[in-house]
């Protein structure tokens, strides 16, 4: 199955990349962040498993809708999200307008 998952850079998307490469699943990726800084990702060996990647923001509309279509993925996991609390506070219009419309363009 050709599955499109944003966020794996993340705790849950690191942990839903690893499964859906381990279940043989054909594996497209993106993030603002590269996989190389998900540590949990190394405890899992993803990095040395397939998948594409694509660091790119979500908020970028034409960008978000080419890979869609470059894809043509089965099935679309979003999980990418500015989550952490003490960020959240700092910025909360940016967070609210990153969370926002990234969910929209997906």
């Amino acid at each position: 199955m050709k599955i499109l998952l944003t966020g794996h850079s993340g705790f849950i998307g690191g942990w839903l990349c690893a499964a859906a490469v381990k279940n043989g699943h054909e594996l497209t990726c993106i993030d603002r962040n590269p996989a190389s800084e998900n540590p949990l990702l190394d405890q899992l060996n993803v990095k040395k498993m397939q998948f594409t990647e694509y660091n790119t923001c979500l908020r970028d509309l034409e960008h978000v809708a080419e890979l869609i279509d470059r894809t043509q993925p089965q099935i679309i996991i979003h999980a990418a999200a500015q989550a952490l609390i003490p960020v959240a506070f700092r910025a909360p219009y940016e967070t609210f307008l990153d969370n926002s419309l990234s969910t929209l363009n997906i």
